[in-house]
């Protein structure tokens, strides 16, 4: 595209030439051009000239600075630019000084020539309904006043400035013009500059008037002209800037757009789900009435509810994901095409799904994208998902190959698409502005060293760096040990090996991507081989053999086929050809019969010669290019002008060969070459090698010849629905009908053609466009008849084909058909014969057998050969020994493989010459590597290097290492300091980080001059030898890993031994599908040995089992655990699939672990027995000594046991249970028993059982922040936190300076510091009030107005009050005792003289012998922060239900234990824990988040560090409790009809209103009235669907007081839903009565009036409400408003205060007319959603009526045999049977739960089938989950009086299952039982049941105190009552773990728990059941879990057993 655009250009090359000659390069700044398009196009047009002036570098640019304020756009301008300055805020710019993204303020430059800009849109955007001007204090203008005033201050030449056409230009030309600078503007299409996309911006040049530029007055217009001269239409289609399907990075973006953003069935609750589209949903409904589109769904077929089933090659997981509104357009544009007679779906049409439906929302022609914005869902039709964010970016131009990115998401890359500059535009404008503007530019140029021009300087610096840097920046070629590189054939393979591999290999189903195998089975269509895995296979149907199946078991990997090809295949190739005049000949022999232009024949000929024929005896050379996997594989060679394509089809194997298009070639000519020039049909030979069957056979040229002929055509067998009817349309498509056959025939001379003869048969079951596949019948012959369209061209173009196979086609596919109907015919129902054109685009010419290809050119054999290089570690341990530490590893990269190989006549064009070439690997390493490709896919590297290489610290430089300081400034600079600031609020709630200014320029400076992990460089010597090296700097890498390591402090006394590594992989590759890493699993103690008992446990000794533990953990705390924590920095190379890593290690000493045997197994006796056995080894009287001392702590000799507040009275029975008296325990249940001991207690005791919500008092913390002496803790502490964690992390620094006072007895010294502390304190508090927030985070719209009127606000106060705060801050001063409270008693006399007297102590004060922490998982916040800084000897975790899920779940336990498991990773969070990661981040920490994106391998690799742990320092023991028997009772609770009934009202009432179970529900404050609250009152309370209907099957009604039996609950429904359906029509009458009064006080305005003239002019309806609206009654009207409620009277004064403004009766109207529109517009939406809302009530009261009559009503058979009888379908064939006809009507009737309209059950699917009602007139779409059998309610039959169905009582059949059998199976044994239950409004009625039949109970609620009476109470008793049978436990909270409730063997699940992750419902099982199953039970445990049959209950279930089998 540049290379043409530079030749529209008018005096370029002089211009270029000049400046070149005359000054220094261009300096260029850029301010917010989001991806940087200027940059890229200035590259790409210095390229161009390059090549097209032959001088190298022609036009050389500086890039001075950028500016972007978001965080992802700033890590990608810096990765992939690397300007010298990055600023953040463009409004800073008008300064001297700026933030740059490093957080540091820098001079903000000055010297430009030339700035590109693209201030914010926001304000001036179409889309924005509020535009605001230049000086309205929005985004836009600000940004636009920060440009200018660095333009005014600093005035270069030129400035280029881009918007949207919206924004006010002429205003923009004025404030030029005020600043002294010419300027122009206008308008600009993407589309006609080269690149296919229909986006129209402004662009404006300003030109500074000064008279130093010597400007003309007219250079801006002139610029103009020049401009638009450039352009030039897009010639390429919209595919061609589209990644290919099954390129790994779209399927990586697949899998995140396909990621839940509303619910789907297999991540339930996981996000927010219901999308509200009445607004859009009445014009949908009139869409498809006005334009008779039917209400089919033929391309989503998808349900209410989101639910949709895309056609099998499409993205169903992303059409999964998409809103009703957007699926239900998607079939309306689909229909709206099929109307036109085009199949959308093999069109390239790119619809926006974002736009209203009556809009233009498809591309107004194939090839052509409509204008991409940041937020558009750009559906591609023939792809059926979305443009992804990369193919984004290539259609604004941008080279998309030569980008870095890493972890952007499919979000963040259409915002930079849909905010950047096309390249091609600002290119366009960038050369007219140099060329117009280039005196001014020339006028700038500086002066340099006399008689030297610039050229030269550049041309001799450019050497320099060559001759001095570039030789030394790969070191150690010179110690490689060289061998032979094979470049022939390596590996003798059979055709029948490869041809096997390759059909096992291939892709099976666009599931699996260019490297996937799906884990389903393979299907394959019996008609039309098509394949696809059982998951993605259904749409089309096809004709599925399902019973010879293809299993996962029989494929062979992709990757392992693509070794064994490129082993048995040569790297080079050689072609010998014919030349040109033969060519000629050969193909004019067959002109006679055959029509062929001769001068584009000419041209073909000329262009096939000169690109084929290398002369005579001289050969062609195609060298190996790549592998390509598709439905078939393709091996690719290339040739510097043609390519090679060999394909692996088992029934059509053979060689393609294709001729590349010279630029410039004509349009016709280009055509032709998008098909082969030639072929090779290979025939299979399993004895043949591959040299013998892939390279032996006959040539044939494909002459572009057209030759057209006449078949016959006539339509046979019976008519069939045509593709318009089935699709529904209505209107002339309806009825419309073709024949089901087509017998063809040629005439008889035209035999060759003779195949075309025969019968073909519709086979619409198997697609294709229109479903018009036809296949010959009873013919060996397979040829397929279908219509085969163009992608790009005219429908009217397209034409029927025949062919070998029907398969659907990739992007440049082709085709090459047998024959090809005229485009003008089409089935039809036409009787009798009709003679149709046919023809073909070419013939096969056999060429002769000088045409072949060969493996070696036998004139220069020695071609073959080459010289590899690579690094022995022999090598590699000398040159680490000759190493210098003065010189530093980490300055070179130390060669790893060098290649000399001869490159013969064809030298690829990324060769330099004679000097090394450095390859930029971010921008041009694809390239590169294509085309070296032939020899560097042959290297084999050692097999040592991807071992871990050790390298000792000396080499390193690393041999003073500490915490906190970096071991290299080169390699791993320090990172600024965290600066905490209060919000902007001046409350100080809440802070936010920024970094040090100060710090973060060095920063910055630093890490961009850090050396590149791997360098690439290539250079051509004289000889025609290529030179290639790769090196690599594995000390940077470990210098990286070395600082991630030393950020973490070092253990608990431990000096830690460094390791230092590196290694080199190369089966690295870029997986397209996330990769699943194995389960991580717990080790047992089952194989150690037994220890001892415990000295005191005699009469209650450990089991065998346990002593084993026992053992386990006495020997982690004798003999510490060595773990080895480490760091691993990373780089790849993934051209060649290297992977380097270097490894920084540390030794620490481990004493403790996590138990985490499984509930039962008796935790807390193993660890009362470790203290028990460790207290005895140190009882001698050397032992009784006080602890050995600690800096900063008071060492204890004490167990510190932290439980949750209901254990707390568990752990001290268990400690007088097993040790008697033998050990001082101590009890702290809160702060004031906390408080009244005293340091001298806690150094007495020997165990100390503490709750740990002690943490979570705030008294506790106060008298932490005030005893430690660093101030205050911040105000949001509960919350936890970032901040939290680095104030607390600062105050127990100083704790620990205070402990040494205290122990020390300085009291004075002490207290002085606990009051200046606080005195600071207060001072900063007030301080802070005048702090403001640095902006860290981009305002838009509103918010970002009311921001700066709140700043311009604030700006004024602190101008009026500036003396008065610049005074002091007076605060009182602190005195403890006075102003201080003094709980410690320092202050006392007792204290005074022993510091051990002291009170109200705090836990981090002690260094405790032993911290044991039960129930660790549940701690959260800052509990979690001061647990895991306890400071022990021993830590130890109790947890039976660990969590182990993955690499951070394990990182959260290890954390306790002060091991440091590795970097945190922001991918590895997500949802909420993300969320709140990134708004604690700074923004510079955001930044460097994008920067860099870790391989999977180093996941795995983590992966593997975290089972590590989990085998040294986790035990988890399976309780050996076989004798304890136990058994699971399924309770199958089948509800009885009325409550079934109930049940599937509330289920499909729910589905009517657009609340599907697979959705979350979500209401926000601030509901839009009744509506709403009638849909929170259908949910019940509960905040999803599932939870509601998993409430209603356990009891009928959940509201309060309802004592309803069913009967009277369905009547009460009944009732309910009239009420609600009357309270839905009084609100639709309220309405439809305020917009008439509306439009009514409109009229009195002449604009609005105008308005209405205009509307009906253009032909314009209004939508069905409005219609209503207008033709509603007025007393009918009058009668609605009257029915208002009290309710209402605050909305009725806001609506009549804005009825108010609209009118003008009163004079001026204080709305403009855009603002009435609106709030008509407004009003009228409320009421279609009313309308629909109505409806779907009136639908669902409907089937609940219908249901009701069939089970409660007497007249049930009169029902069903009316319903029968009078069978709506116009088909129906039921017929009734004589006698006892009530069995076959329970068996053959149904109801639609969508409307409730009934039928025979045949009649009903059949319905479903066809998506539609039964009903004449009834217009909902039906599928076959709306039908309802009237059998599901039960043997109706036989149940004659309707009370039978009613005797479940008040309470529901599950309840009063769950009493019935506490009542036959516990109460009667006086045993106990547990009931769990997940919700609380389940649990009130629960508790109503057992109190209804006096069965005593008692819950676990309220306090810790309370909760552990509670607890001892249902196990005890208490004086005087006796303990109940039952307690009731909510499943999750932490009250259902831990505790041992052996005393109860019965167990129940009221119901399948429901949560959206796996391990969760498997933890709290865990802990549910352990309650009773364990040591101590003595009785059989019963689990019972009762599940209603065909409910919710089921599913749930179902799903939750596969997961446990899976596991």
């Amino acid at each position: 595209m540049f290379a043409d655009m530079i030749t529209r250009v008018p005096n370029l090359y002089n211009t270029i030439k000049k400046l070149a000659a005359e000054r220094p390069p261009l300096r260029v700044a850029t301010m917010c051009s989001g991806t940087e398009s200027p940059l890229l196009a200035i590259k790409l047009i210095s390229e161009a000239l390059t090549t097209k002036l032959g001088i190298p570098n022609a036009l050389t640019v500086d890039h001075v600075f950028s500016c972007e304020i978001e965080p992802f756009k700033q890590a990608y301008i810096d990765r992939n630019f690397s300007p010298p300055i990055l600023f953040r805020d463009v409004r800073e710019l008008a300064g001297a000084e700026a933030t740059n993204a490093y957080g540091a303020v820098v001079p903000v430059p000055g010297n430009v020539d030339v700035l590109i800009a693209g201030t914010s849109c926001v304000d001036y955007s179409s889309l924005n309904n509020k535009k605001q001007g230049i000086d309205a204090g929005g985004e836009s203008g600000d940004t636009f006043k920060g440009m200018l005033g660095w333009v005014s201050n600093h005035r270069p030449p030129i400035v280029i400035l881009e918007n949207v056409c919206g924004a006010p230009w002429d205003t923009v030309v004025e404030k030029f013009d005020g600043v002294g600078y010419d300027a122009a503007f206008i308008r600009a299409d993407t589309k006609h500059y080269y690149i296919p996309h229909t986006r129209t911006r402004v662009y404006l040049v300003a030109m500074n008037r000064d008279e130093a530029c010597g400007y003309d007055e007219d250079a801006a217009e002139e610029w103009i002209r020049v401009f638009k001269g450039i352009s030039r239409k897009a010639s390429t289609p919209l595919e061609d800037y589209l990644l290919a399907t099954d390129d790994p990075r779209i399927h990586r973006a697949r899998q995140e757009l396909a990621k839940v953003k509303v619910n789907c069935s297999d991540n339930v609750g996981a996000k927010s789900g219901r999308t509200d589209w009445s607004r859009c949903e009445s014009r949908h409904a009139f869409a498809r009435l006005n334009e008779e589109l039917g209400n089919k769904r033929p391309l989503t077929a998808w349900s209410e509810g989101g639910m949709s089933n895309y056609p099998d090659f499409a993205w169903n997981d992303w059409g999964r994901t998409q809103t009703d509104r957007v699926l239900d357009l998607s079939d309306i544009n689909y229909l709206r095409l099929a109307r036109t007679g085009v199949d959308a779906t093999h069109k390239t049409l790119v619809w926006n799904l974002s736009q209203n439906v009556d809009r233009n929302t498809a591309s107004s022609h194939p090839g052509i994208c409509p204008c991409l914005t940041p937020t558009m869902i750009a559906y591609i039709t023939n792809r059926g998902g979305p443009l992804v964010g990369l193919e984004a970016l290539s259609l604004q131009g941008i080279p998309v190959d030569e980008l870095l990115l890493t972890r952007e998401t499919e979000d963040q890359l259409a915002d930079l698409a849909g905010n950047a500059m096309t390249s091609t535009v600002v290119g366009a404008a960038f050369l007219a502005a140099i060329v117009v503007g280039s005196s001014g530019l020339l006028a700038r140029k500086e002066t340099t060293s006399a008689g030297v021009s610039h050229s030269e300087l550049r041309a001799a610096a450019k050497m320099g760096e060559t001759m001095s840097s570039l030789d030394i920046r790969v070191v150690g070629t010179d110690i490689l040990d060289t061998q032979q590189l094979n470049l022939s054939i390596r590996k003798v393979s059979s055709m029948k090996e490869i041809m096997d591999a390759a059909d096992h290999s291939s892709r099976h189903c666009v599931c699996e991507g260019r490297d996937g195998v799906s884990s389903s089975a393979i299907q394959t269509c019996i008609e039309c081989a098509h394949a696809s895995c059982l998951k993605c296979g259904g749409r089309p149907e096809h004709v599925y053999n399902t019973v010879n199946l293809i299993q996962s078991t029989n494929r062979v990997e992709p990757f392992a086929f693509a070794s064994l090809l490129k082993s048995a295949l040569p790297v080079r190739l050689f072609m010998s050809w014919i030349s040109g005049q033969d060519l000629l000949d050969l193909a004019k022999a067959r002109l006679s019969c055959m029509t062929m232009d001769q001068q584009v024949l000419k041209s073909w000929c000329d262009i096939v010669t000169n690109a084929l024929y290398a002369g005579a005896h001289q050969m062609t050379e195609f060298r190996f290019s790549s592998l390509k996997r598709q439905e078939v594989w393709s091996v690719v060679y290339a040739s510097d002008k043609a390519r090679l394509l060999l394909s692996l089809d088992r029934k059509e194997p053979g060689w393609l060969l294709y001729v590349n298009v010279p630029k410039g070639t004509p349009l016709a000519v280009r055509e032709i070459f998008e098909r082969p020039v030639c072929r090779l049909q290979i025939t299979y030979a399993v004895s043949k090698t591959v040299e013998e069957g892939f390279l032996n056979g006959s040539w044939e040229l494909f002459a572009p010849i057209v030759y057209k002929f006449k078949v016959t055509m006539k339509g046979e067998g019976g008519l069939i629905d045509s593709w318009e009817a089935r699709i529904g349309l209505e209107g002339k498509f309806k009825d419309i009908q073709v024949w089901s056959r087509w017998r063809v025939a040629c005439d008889e001379s035209e035999r060759s053609f003779g195949r075309l003869n025969g019968v073909y048969r519709a086979i619409p079951k198997c697609g294709t466009s229109m479903d018009s596949l036809h296949k010959k019948d009873q013919s060996e012959d397979v040829v397929f008849f279908f219509m085969d369209p163009t992608r790009c061209g005219n429908s009217s173009e397209d034409s029927f084909v025949f062919a070998s196979h029907a398969r659907r086609l990739e992007f440049k596919e082709q085709r090459l058909p047998v024959a090809i109907l005229d485009p003008s015919w089409r089935p039809s129902s036409v009787e009798g014969e009709q003679k149709v054109e046919a023809f073909v685009q070419g013939v096969w010419i056999a060429l002769p057998q000088s045409c072949r290809l060969t493996i070696r050119d036998a004139a220069s054999m020695e071609a073959e050969s080459a010289t590899l290089g690579t690094l022995s570690k022999a090598s590699f341990s000398t040159f680490i020994e000759n190493a210098t530490e003065s010189e530093g590893l980490c300055t070179s990269s130390l060669a790893m493989v060098t290649v000399q190989v001869n490159l013969g006549a064809f030298v690829e064009d990324v060769w330099g010459r004679e000097d090394w070439n450095d390859v930029n690997l971010v921008k041009h390493g694809r390239a590169v590597f294509e085309k070296v490709a032939w020899f560097t896919q042959r290297v084999e590297m050692p097999s040592w290097l991807n071992e871990w290489t050790f390298v000792d610290a000396e080499s390193l430089s690393l041999t003073q290492l500490s915490h906190g300081a970096t071991p290299c400034e080169r390699c791993a600079p320090a990172e600024p300091s965290i600066l905490w600031i209060p919000n902007s609020k001046g409350n100080s709630k809440s802070f936010v980080a920024i970094e040090d200014p100060s710090q973060a320029g060095v920063y910055e400076n630093a890490l961009k001059n850090r050396p590149p992990a791997f360098i690439v460089q290539l250079k051509r010597l004289a000889s025609q030898t290529g030179d290639f090296r790769i090196g690599l700097n594995f000390a940077s890498l470990i210098h990286r890993a070395a600082a991630r390591l030393i950020n973490v402090p070092f253990s608990l006394d431990c000096s830690p031994t460094f390791q230092f590594s590196w290694r080199l992989t190369w089966s690295h590759h870029l997986a397209s599908k996330s990769v699943v890493f194995p389960r991580l699993e717990l080790c047992s103690n089952r194989n150690d040995l037994e220890f001892s008992q415990p000295p005191h446990f005699k009469k209650f000794p450990l089991r065998p089992e346990q002593l084993r533990s026992l053992g386990w953990m006495v020997k982690q705390e004798r003999e510490p655990q060595v773990f080895v924590e480490e760091e691993i920095s990373e780089a790849s190379l993934d051209f060649v699939g290297w992977r380097a890593e270097g490894r920084a290690s540390r030794s620490v000493a481990i004493r403790g672990g996590v138990v985490a045997d499984q509930v039962g197994y008796g935790k807390t006796a193993i660890t009362l027995g470790l203290i028990d056995v460790m207290n005895s080894q140190f009882s001698q009287p050397a032992a009784t000594d006080e602890p050995p001392d600690v800096f900063g702590k008071i060492s204890v000799k004490a167990t510190l046991v932290l439980v949750p507040g209901h254990l707390l009275l568990q752990w001290p029975s268990e400690v007088e249970k097993f040790l008697g008296d033998t050990l001082k325990t101590v009890v702290i249940a809160d702060v004031g028993s906390l408080n009244k001991l005293t340091i001298r207690d806690i150094m007495k005791a020997d165990i100390i059982v503490a709750s740990s919500n002690i943490f979570n008092s705030d008294k506790y913390w106060q008298n932490f922040e005030v005893f430690s002496a660093n101030g205050k803790l911040p105000p949001d502490a509960k919350k936890g936190g970032r901040y939290f964690k680095a104030r607390y992390k600062d105050s127990l620094a100083t704790l620990n300076i205070q402990i040494e006072r205290l122990k020390a007895q300085e009291m004075a010294d002490l207290v002085k510091a606990m009051e200046t502390a606080m005195d600071n304190a207060a001072s900063k508090e007030a301080e802070s009030k005048a702090a403001a927030l640095f902006q860290i985070k981009r305002l838009k719209g509103k918010q970002y107005r009311e921001k700066g009127k709140t700043s311009a606000r604030d700006s004024d106060e602190d101008n009026g009050e500036h003396e008065k705060r610049a005074l002091p801050v007076k605060t009182k001063r602190h005195k403890l005792g006075s102003t201080l409270t003094d709980p410690w008693g320092l202050s006392k006399s007792d204290v005074k003289k022993s510091w051990k007297a002291m009170k109200s102590i705090l836990f981090e004060m002690f260094a405790w012998n032993r911290v044991v922490v039960d129930e660790f998982t549940y701690l959260a916040n800052r509990v979690h922060s001061a647990v895991i800084n306890m400071t022990a000897i021993n830590k130890w975790v109790l947890s039976g239900t660990p969590p182990v899920k993955d690499f951070n779940d394990v990182k959260s336990i290890s954390v306790f234990l002060g091991i440091n498991l590795g970097v945190d990773d922001e991918s590895d969070f997500a949802g909420i824990k993300a969320k709140s990661r990134k708004k604690e981040a700074t923004a510079v920490e955001q930044f460097h988040a994008f920067k860099e994106i870790h391989t999977t391998e180093w996941h795995a690799r983590r992966h593997k560090v975290a089972q590590n742990f989990l085998n040294q320092l986790v035990r988890q023991n399976v309780a050996e409790i076989d004798e304890i028997l136990f058994e699971e009772m399924l309770v199958h609770v089948n509800l009885p009809p009325a409550e079934r009934a109930i049940y599937l009202e509330l289920e499909h009432h729910l589905q009517a209103l657009d609340m599907n179970s697979k959705k979350a529900i979500k209401f926000k404050t601030g509901m839009e009235g009744d509506r709403d609250r009638r849909m929170v009152k259908a949910l019940g309370g509960s905040a999803t669907a599932e939870e509601a209907l998993m409430k209603r099957c356990s009891h009928f009604a959940l509201d309060e007081g309802n004592t309803f039996v069913p009967a009277e609950t369905c009547a009460e429904i009944v009732i309910t839903r009239k009420s609600q359906l009357l309270e839905c029509l009084r609100d639709i009458w309220v309405q439809l009565h305020k917009i008439d009064k509306a439009r009514t006080a409109a009229r009195t305005r002449s604009d609005y009036k105008e308005h209405c003239k205009s509307i009906r002019v253009k032909g314009s309806s209004d939508s069905p409400a409005r219609k209503v609206s207008t033709t509603g009654k007025e007393k009918g009207a009058k009668q609605g408003a009257a029915l208002s409620s009290d309710d209402e009277t605050q909305s009725a004064n806001q609506y009549e205060i804005d009825l108010a403004k609209v009118s003008v009766m009163s004079g001026k109207s204080k709305m403009d007319l855009d603002e009435v529109l609106h709030f008509i517009r407004e009003l009228t939406i409320i009421v279609e959603r009313l309308q629909k809302e109505l409806v779907g009530r009136m639908r669902s009261l409907r089937f609940f009526i219908a249901v009701d009559s069939v089970v409660l009503s007497g007249q049930r058979f009169n029902v069903l045999e009316s319903a029968i009888k009078d069978c709506s379908s116009q088909s129906c064939s039921t017929k009734l049977p004589s006698g006892d006809i009530r069995p076959f009507l329970v068996q053959n009737a149904a109801v639609l739960s969508c409307c409730g309209h009934m039928g025979c059950i045949a009649c009903v699917t059949l319905s479903a089938v066809n998506q539609r009602c039964l009903k004449s007139g009834c217009n909902i779409v039906v599928h076959d989950k709306a039908i309802v059998p009237t059998s599901i309610f039960g043997d109706l039959a036989t149940s004659y009086d309707a009370s039978e169905s009613t005797a479940s009582g008040k309470f529901g059949a599950k309840l009063m299952s769950l009493v019935s059998i506490l009542q036959e199976r516990v109460i009667p044994q006086k045993e106990k039982a547990l009931i769990f239950v997940q919700f609380d409004d389940l649990m009130e009625k629960v508790c109503a049941a057992l109190d209804s039949v006096r069965i005593g109970h008692v819950e676990i609620k309220g306090t810790s105190s309370a909760k552990s009476k509670s607890l001892d109470f249902f196990q005890h008793g208490s004086k005087g009552e006796k303990s109940p049978p039952v307690l009731l436990l909510n499943v999750g909270d932490e009250s259902a773990a831990g505790a041992n409730l052996t005393c109860a063997n019965h167990i129940f699940f009221v119901n399948p728990l429901f949560h959206q992750s796996n391990e969760w419902i498997q933890a709290c099982e865990t802990q549910a059941i352990g309650r009773c199953r364990r040591y101590g039970q003595n009785k059989k445990v019963w689990i019972y879990r009762l599940l209603a049959i065909d409910t919710i209950d089921t599913v749930l279930f179902e799903k939750r057993a596969k997961y446990v089998d899976a596991n």
